[in-house]
């Protein structure tokens, strides 16, 4: 694995940060963890269908 500046870094977890803001999940996928990704999106839209149908 390559190693990244500090400055790239700094970048790299900005972007996670900001997937992981805008898609349950998406912050775990940029970090190549894809079975905790869909867990993590699954266990969030379901909580939240499910509210919807309740409420």
């Amino acid at each position: 694995m390559a190693r990244r500046s500090k400055e790239n870094q700094a970048l790299f977890m900005l972007i996670v940060g900001l997937l992981a803001w805008l898609v349950p999940g998406a912050g775990h996928l940029a970090l190549k963890e894809k079975k905790r990704s869909i867990i993590i999106f699954a266990t969030i839209v379901l909580t939240f269908c499910i509210g919807l149908y309740v409420g």
